[in-house]
């Protein structure tokens, strides 16, 4: 990522979004476990794949990438 100053009011806001995202993705991790029809899964699992990789942009632009999220949003 380039190096570059963030505003700290866009910074706050990238915050806020990656800390929903993060309660999204714990949800959707918790409803994978539940008994479901294979096509609920599969939906599930790709909107757990785009919920993790807006995670990862929000975490970059706030600068708070958490070890166990990178690992996750790859």
């Amino acid at each position: 990522m380039p190096d570059f100053t963030v505003d700290a009011h866009i910074r706050q806001a990238a915050f806020v979004h990656a800390r929903l995202l993060d309660r999204l993705i714990n949800d959707t991790e918790a409803e994978l476990s539940q008994p479901h029809h294979c096509f609920v899964h599969e939906s599930l699992r790709e909107w757990l794949m785009v919920l993790r990789a807006e995670r990862q942009t929000y975490g970059e632009i706030a600068a708070i990438m958490l070890p166990d999220q990178i690992g996750n949003a790859a």
